[in-house]
């Protein structure tokens, strides 16, 4: 472990970030398995697919940074998802996919740039990269719905993207420069760049 480090400051957003790597994986497969069921195009499945094997890298990827600062990744033991109604998917998808994904890949891409640490920011812009794909997958899978559900219910998931959007702002994440987290102007101006995109 890198001298100095061990802190619950530190080691806590890692192994949440290690864990969440791992929850991807079950969420990227249950959306594999709605979107055949919904007769999706054959592209968006093999892209979920994909995104599945990217986060299993990732999990890897992250559990060994946590593993080098000393940090505790707890098992990841989820029930399967059965197959929800389109509307439901498409909610989930406009919150996680259009909201939270892109968020997701621009900070990983600014710790990519920004973390102090040379295998954090090595790892970061390798993830950065697939979470943008993830997130274009997110955008797509809601056109894709969107044509398929009502204008009424097309108007809600863009409220639901809205509300997501503010609930990422409202987040206090603490900056930590070792692992390249932004601060509070840092996020501020992320915020401002992708805002208009998420209401739109």
């Amino acid at each position: 472990m890198p001298a100095g480090i061990g802190t619950a400051a530190l080691v806590d957003p890692i192994a949440a970030a290690a864990w969440l790597e791992g929850a991807a994986v079950y969420a990227f497969d249950a959306l594999k398995r709605e979107l055949i069921a919904h007769g999706a195009p054959g592209s968006l499945i093999e892209r979920a697919r994909s995104a599945q094997q990217d986060e299993r890298r990732h999990h890897c990827t992250m559990s060994a940074l946590a593993a080098r600062f000393g940090a505790a990744v707890q098992p990841v033991e989820l029930e399967p998802v059965g197959i929800r109604p389109l509307f439901d998917v498409a909610l989930e998808n406009a919150v996680e996919g259009c909201v939270r994904e892109t968020w997701g890949a621009a900070v990983a891409a600014y710790q990519g740039e920004c973390a102090t640490d040379r295998a954090v920011r090595r790892a970061m812009r390798s993830i950065a990269e697939d979470e943008a794909e993830h997130a274009a997958l997110g955008w797509a899978v809601d056109a894709w719905a969107r044509s398929r559900l009502s204008p009424e219910e097309g108007e809600r998931l863009t409220a639901a993207r809205a509300k997501a959007c503010e609930d990422v702002f409202a987040q206090e994440d603490a900056p930590l420069e070792l692992l390249g987290l932004p601060d509070a102007a840092a996020r501020t101006r992320m915020f401002a760049a992708l805002r208009p995109i998420w209401i739109a």
